[in-house]
C-alpha cells in the first residue's frame, strides 16, 4: 500500500508540477503584459506634461506664425498701394514737368521773336534815319 501511495504521490507532484510550468508560463505571460501596460501608463503619465506643453508651444507658433503671416500680407498690401501712389504721382508730376517745359520752351520762342522783331525794326528805324541824315 506504501508502494501505491508512494506511485500516487510522485503522479500527482509530476502532475502538480505539469501544472506548475503550465502556470509558470501564464504567469511570464501575465508579468510581461502587465509590465507593458504599466510601462505604457508610467511613460503615458510621466511625458504626459511634456506633451501638453510640447502641444501648447505648438499652437503658440502656429497662432505666432499665423500672426507674422497676416501682418506681413498687411504690410505688403500697403506697401503695393504707397507704390501705386507713388507711380501716379511721379506719372503725374512727370507730365506737369513736360507740360511746364514746353510752356517755358512757348515762351522763350515767343520772347525770342518778339526780341528779334523789335531788334529789326530798330535797326530798320535807325537805317532810315540814316537814310534820311545822309539823302
Amino acid at each position: 500500500m506504501k508502494v501505491i501511495y508512494l506511485n500516487l504521490i510522485e503522479k500527482k507532484n509530476i502532475f502538480l508540477y505539469l501544472g506548475h510550468e503550465e502556470r509558470l508560463v501564464e504567469f511570464s505571460k501575465f508579468e510581461h503584459e502587465f509590465e507593458k501596460c504599466i510601462s505604457k501608463t508610467a511613460v503615458q503619465t510621466k511625458f504626459e506634461q511634456h506633451t501638453n506643453r510640447g502641444k501648447e508651444i505648438i499652437t503658440l507658433l502656429r497662432e505666432t506664425t499665423a500672426n507674422i503671416a497676416n501682418k506681413s500680407q498687411t504690410f505688403k498690401q500697403e506697401s503695393v498701394q504707397k507704390l501705386t501712389q507713388m507711380d501716379e504721382k511721379h506719372d503725374l508730376l512727370e507730365r506737369e514737368l513736360r507740360s511746364m517745359t514746353e510752356s517755358a520752351k512757348e515762351k522763350i520762342r515767343h520772347i525770342s521773336e518778339d526780341v528779334y522783331k523789335r531788334v529789326a525794326q530798330t535797326l530798320n528805324d535807325e537805317i532810315k534815319r540814316y537814310v534820311v541824315l545822309l539823302g
